[in-house]
């Protein structure tokens, strides 16, 4: 573990920047503009075919008002305070990627989402480490109860667990949901396995709110409860036009469950997916995370009575004509799944010329820390069409383990890459880009027509292969770099991770 002192704050006076409450971005305020590079915003992938943009994965708000942003891509978090200078910079050990943090007065707990086995680190404020406790794979994100204990909350908030009391002594427990003097506040998100799918409830004590979108509600949580009892919901609503639209809102409700007001997280104008993009402060007032190509902007909420639909109102799409089959045999979901699982879930150990070898040209994946350690996954190799068994067998010989350079293919080095691991799943003869694959599949015409097996494509980007919807996103196979990942993985994302650039596709030898 690293840190890096008060010593930052000079150095970070002519670079970031706090606004004066007339600079408006999107209709909410910007209050701060942190630079990239150096101790501040990281990206990773940039301006790469074949390969998503990625950076920061999460923020948080302290008790003191200050902030803290998880600067995935360099593995570390940085702090801020509320004039917007850098106080501090913390880099934990052995971290893979860390994607949600909660703080209190005198701790920071972070969800390692990409280490071999996911993982929630207990730090103080200084950044010395107090415990590691393993969780579920589900998890995404964690969250403080009000008696100070640790949450960790699994399907994007869909469900809540007692991790830590407030002493920080493990202490695993259920719990209903966020609560406030006795009162608990839940969320049901709508049922995306049904056709139709515009309406979620929230229940607050024996309360219960309906919550409605014109399009296909994807996703309803609790994000934090006041000391007045009022809280803050985010909803997802999820528009597939000529590709998946997503538009995210935050809105505010009195104790009673009555809507104060809503605002809008300008997702169309980020430059980059933050997976923790909305923190309450102790104030009241809810910010967002921002990214842009300059690095990142912390935006202040701007909530109103009413907000303008951004979506168009979308039932169902005309089905396209198919393109002519492909002249292999069919290839059924349950093979697909079954191919899928077997990249994501080998396991081996691997030796220190595996991790560390030589081979000039590649960069080692994040993931792979010590030898000797069995790790889940096939390495990420950006051009890889390896094999399960093609992969094990290199590295018996003694290849390198994944390349996460993005420039070149390596031929020391082995493993698969996103739309490499389509083509194996789908059965295909040969490799397939995120380019090539709408040549060998369809469009389907809406949301709910997507079935195990698919896969939802943004061309000479990335692709994911779908497996089944969750209650605030889907659960689904991909090989990708983003949070340090680093190899094939079968998890849960929201919807806001495909706003833009996704289209659902169906393989034209499916069965």
């Amino acid at each position: 573990m690293r840190v890096f002192g008060r010593f930052l704050k000079c150095a970070a006076v002519a670079s970031a920047s706090l606004i004066g409450s007339s600079a408006l971005a999107s209709a909410n305020e910007v209050v701060c503009r942190l630079p990239r590079g150096g101790t501040h915003i990281t990206f990773a992938n940039e301006d790469t075919r074949e390969a998503m943009a990625w950076g920061p994965g999460g923020f948080a708000i302290a008790p003191d008002g200050t902030y803290w942003i998880a600067d995935t891509a360099a593995r570390r978090l940085l702090h801020y305070g509320r004039d917007c200078q850098q106080l501090g910079v913390i880099e934990p050990k052995d971290v893979v990627g860390i994607t949600a943090l909660a703080v209190s007065k005198d701790s920071l707990y972070v969800l390692d989402v990409s280490a071999a086995e996911p993982t929630v680190l207990h730090l103080g404020l200084s950044g010395v480490e107090h415990g590691r406790h393993v969780v579920d794979r589900r998890v995404t994100g964690v969250a403080l109860g009000e008696r100070g204990n640790l949450l960790v909350e699994s399907d994007y908030g869909a469900r809540f667990e007692q991790l830590l009391d407030r002493d920080g002594r493990v202490a695993r427990a259920a719990v209903a949901g966020l609560s406030r003097e006795g009162v608990s506040y839940q969320a049901s998100p709508a049922d995306l396995s049904q056709n139709e799918a515009h309406t979620g409830t929230l229940t607050v004590g024996g309360r219960t709110v309906s919550v409605s979108v014109p399009n296909d509600l994807g996703g309803l949580r609790v994000l934090s409860v006041g000391s007045d009892g009022g809280f803050f919901a985010k909803l997802d609503e999820v528009a597939l036009v000529s590709d998946f639209r997503v538009d995210q809102t935050v809105r505010r409700y009195d104790r009673e469950g009555r809507l104060l007001g809503m605002a809008r997280v300008p997702l169309a104008e980020r430059y980059t997916y933050v997976q923790a993009n909305v923190a309450t402060a102790p104030d009241g007032d809810a910010f967002i995370l921002h990214t842009t190509r300059e690095g990142a902007e912390i935006q202040r909420l701007v909530f109103r009575q009413t907000l303008p639909s951004i979506l168009p109102v979308v039932r169902e799409r005309p089905v396209p004509e198919r393109l002519e089959a492909h002249p292999l045999a069919c290839r059924g979901a349950e093979d697909m799944a079954l191919a899928g699982n077997h990249f994501a879930d080998f396991v081996r150990g691997y030796s220190a010329t595996n991790i560390s070898g030589s081979c000039d040209g590649r960069t080692k994946p994040t993931f792979l820390v010590n030898a000797n350690t069995a790790y889940r996954g096939v390495a990420y190799d950006w051009g890889g069409f390896d094999t399960v068994a093609s992969y094990d067998s290199a590295l018996y010989a003694n290849k390198t383990a994944g390349d996460i350079h993005t420039a070149a293919v390596e031929s020391c080095s082995v493993g698969v890459d996103c739309s490499g691991y389509v083509s194996h799943a789908w059965g295909t003869p040969g490799k397939h880009g995120t380019s090539t694959l709408p040549n060998i599949s369809w469009v389907l015409p809406n949301r709910s027509s997507l079935a195990k097996g698919d896969i939802l494509n943004c061309a000479d980007s990335h692709v994911v292969m779908f497996d089944y919807y969750t209650s605030n996103g889907i659960f689904m196979w991909e090989a990708t770099l983003s949070n340090n990942f680093d190899r094939a993985v079968h998890i849960n994302r929201e919807w806001a991770y495909f706003s833009a650039c996704y289209v659902p596709r169906r393989y034209n030898s499916k069965c």
